[in-house]
């Protein structure tokens, strides 16, 4: 192979990142829910409890039989409705939660067994040993930009349960390109990702705020490939020959 075919096949084998919006994300490796049963929650009076709805998806998540999904809404303050839906009217698979005008409340997920405490039999949710962290693909809607969105995830393995938050500033409305929201299984201190007997996920936007999810999974490290424009291309391709042509004049 001659220095020119040595640098063009180098060149087009890098990683290809050309802007904020193309930067390769965690891979997923499993969902651990699809998002798809359909399930609703609605929330008017702000009186003190949260207000539950719970629905049987067994055998439709990653934790197995027996399973029930309770989505939790808690109003916090102001006048009107605030409400979740599974799956989403705009998009499909995924949630959708929003808050009318003024109203602020927050939202939980979780996933209960029949086992003391709600806890559900095991499972590993590194897939053995393919993913490190948990991943949310979110979308934030009348979210002014610097207001907080807090997310919160909760594993449990055995009785030690460990809840972490990550709080985002942005307003991010594109359901093509979801913000991601990672969780390393590395931060949630003396709990085994390989054995999770709990999990839940919060979501605490702003007053008027409005959050989807568009996916909820495990993932790596490992990005996904990233396929530049075809002028970006072109680019490189001159960029290679400009290089091949300095190097036989050096030659």
């Amino acid at each position: 192979m001659n220095q020119k075919n040595v640098l063009l096949s180098t060149v087009l084998s890098m990683p290809l990142v050309f802007g904020a919006t193309e930067i390769a994300q965690a891979a997923i490796v499993q969902a651990i829910d699809p998002l798809t049963a359909v399930q609703t929650v609605t929330r008017n009076a702000n009186t003190p409890g949260p207000t539950n709805n719970d629905l049987n998806v067994s055998g439709g998540t990653i934790f197995g039989n027996n399973i029930t999904r309770r989505l939790s809404m808690l109003k916090q303050s102001g006048t009107g409705p605030g409400g979740a839906e599974i799956p989403t009217a705009n998009f499909g698979a995924g949630l959708d939660y929003s808050n009318n005008a003024g109203v602020n409340s927050k939202l939980t997920v979780a996933y209960r067994g029949t086992l003391p405490s709600a806890k559900f039999a095991p499972i590993d949710l590194t897939v053995g040993g393919l993913a490190d962290r948990v991943a949310l693909g979110v979308i934030l809607n009348d979210v002014a930009l610097g207001q907080s969105t807090t997310f919160s995830v909760t594993l449990g393995s055995g009785t030690t349960v460990v809840t972490k938050n990550i709080s985002s500033n942005v307003d991010f409305d594109d359901p093509l390109n979801p913000l991601p929201i990672e969780f390393l299984f590395s931060t949630f201190t003396g709990v085994n990702p390989a054995a999770i007997n709990t999990f839940s996920i919060m979501i605490d936007p702003p007053a008027n705020g409005d959050v989807s999810l568009k996916f909820l999974g495990v993932a790596n490290n490992q990005p996904y490939p990233v396929v530049p424009e075809p002028a970006s291309i072109l680019g490189l391709l001159a960029v290679a020959g400009a290089a091949s042509t300095v190097r036989k004049k050096n030659s």
